[in-house]
């Protein structure tokens, strides 16, 4: 969800639909595609999610948190992730110097090393026969910051420096990757429309002194809808057998009458609330280029006068609006912390807006470290994971349909924290892990150097172990079913060692 910094409480237990419906579908089975927002995904193959710097230690263990995400999706026959494909950052020049803010530096820099990390990405999707939904400007002010302009030259200027480091990155992973299977469709923003008719640029001046506001620029609906206009046609002249979706969220309330009266006019904002005729032009226009109508959908979304909580009736509003326009309805992103009032109601009109495709917020997001899936920016309660939210699992399976493949009970467990060649200081410290399964995870036993450090059966699995002495140690952390076990290690180094580690990946 665009502007990463906006709080939204979505732990995503829905139901929803999956491919077309047959006699063989289990009662409850929807029309359409049920998928996840993994926005992470190629951030943890590249070794730069969860805070992390692409660098050994990372590399150690993102990528098989990545590769555990895409298991547990094929597990409850979710089949597609949502994901950015160039990464988040950097959003202000002094990100540049930040490698864990700069993960296309490596592109730049080392691309045999970049676009490696990316094809053992693609692999594991086709293995677990889950695609990808490749969003190419997930923050619209990743590209001008990594050239010093603003928004307003990437999406006004065709011959701009930060739409020509664009289009040669979109260049190199379409060419790279549009034979591969695990291409759903390509998505070219994430809520770029949400940048347009506001005064952003006033906004984070608003923030003080110290904000950088240099890459902010204020641009129009209409330059927005020509910018499009000119990525879709510059996509399609490389891949002509995928189709290409805006990423873009339900306009603002107020979208129809910001076009006439922008936030950065003389006059200033025009909030009147839209009808939704003007809804359902401004969606006809946003969506000219596409080949799909996208929205994102959450509780509180309701318009045109109807009644709390008929969110229903907004995606009622959106249907409508995609089949004026003759092209298919994708929910990109929507969910809520229960299911009750929001998804059960809003739930059974995908089906009867034959919604094509919908991504769930949001699938084991580790935000800030490696270790803990509540994160900084959208709260406690915010990701959807086995072992956390087990009571819907079975929901997800009946509404997704069959497993993209079965792992028969075997553990899938990745040793979190520490990272490989942590040097531990004496003291206590916590040893993380995480785990799952197709069947019950029943216990995850920690050890060090093969002695027994702790038992834990619940999630965030994890132990404290006394840290004494020096050394090179090896931490292991076994998840347990009821019928097998699987184990991951690490080297860490206690205290002030000198001793070689090495950290693997």
């Amino acid at each position: 969800m665009f502007v990463i910094l906006r709080q939204i409480s979505a732990l995503v237990a829905l139901v929803l639909c999956i491919s077309s419906a047959s006699a063989q579908n289990p009662p409850g089975y929807l029309q359409g595609v049920l998928g996840a927002n993994k926005l992470d995904l190629a951030s943890q193959y590249l070794g730069y999610a969860s805070n992390g710097d692409g660098s050994p230690p990372y590399m150690a263990v993102l990528p098989a948190m990545g590769k555990r995400a895409i298991q547990d999706a094929g597990d409850l026959g979710l089949r597609f992730m949502r994901v950015m494909a160039a990464g988040y950052g950097p959003v202000t020049q002094a990100d540049l110097k930040v490698p864990g803010r700069n993960p296309l530096a490596l592109w730049q820099s080392d691309p045999t090393t970049y676009w490696a990390r990316m094809d053992a990405m693609f692999n594991d999707l086709s293995t677990y026969g889950v695609k990808i939904v490749p969003v190419f400007v997930w923050n619209p002010f990743e590209f001008p910051a990594m050239t010093g302009e603003t928004l307003n030259a990437l999406v006004t200027n065709p011959n701009s420096k930060s739409r020509a480091l664009l289009k040669q990155y979109m260049s190199g992973f379409i060419t790279r990757y549009q034979s591969r299977s695990s291409i759903l469709f390509y998505e070219l923003t994430n809520e770029l429309n949400l940048e347009t008719d506001i005064d952003i640029v006033g906004g984070c001046q608003a923030a003080g002194p110290s904000a950088d506001c240099s890459a902010y620029a204020n641009i129009t609906t209409a330059q927005l809808n020509s910018f499009a206009t000119a990525m879709v046609k510059f996509i399609h002249t490389l891949d002509t057998s995928h189709q290409i979706g805006s990423g873009y969220t339900l306009p603002r309330a107020s979208a129809y009458h910001l076009m006439a009266q922008p936030g950065f006019s003389a006059s200033g904002p025009d909030w009147t609330n839209d009808t939704q005729a003007q809804f359902q032009t401004v969606e006809l226009s946003l969506h000219t280029p596409f080949d799909l109508m996208s929205i994102h959908l959450y509780p509180g979304d309701v318009r045109w006068g109807n009644p709390a909580g008929s969110e229903y009736l907004t995606l009622d509003g959106a249907a409508a609006a995609a089949t004026a326009a003759g092209k298919k309805l994708y929910v990109g992103e929507f969910g809520a912390n229960t299911v009750s009032p929001f998804l059960s109601s809003v739930l059974p009109r995908l089906s009867y807006d034959k919604v094509a495709y919908a991504a769930v917020w949001v699938w084991e997001f580790y935000q800030a470290n490696t270790y803990q899936n509540t994160d900084i920016t959208f709260a406690a309660n915010s990701t959807y994971e086995p072992g956390f939210t087990d009571s819907f699992n079975a929901t997800f399976q009946q509404a997704a349909g069959t497993p993209t493949f079965t792992d028969r009970g075997t553990p899938r467990v990745v040793l979190t924290s520490p990272l490989p060649c942590t040097k531990l200081p004496a003291g206590t410290v916590a040893l993380y892990a995480s785990a799952s399964a197709n069947a019950p995870v029943q216990k995850v036993t920690f050890s060090v150097d093969g002695q027994a450090a702790g038992t834990t059966t619940a999630p965030p699995y994890h132990v404290y172990y006394k840290v004494s002495g020096t050394g090179l140690h090896t931490v292991t952390a076994t998840a347990f079913t009821s019928s097998k076990s699987a184990a991951s290690t690490s080297q860490v180094v206690f205290q002030s060692s000198q001793r070689t580690c090495n950290a693997g990946g």
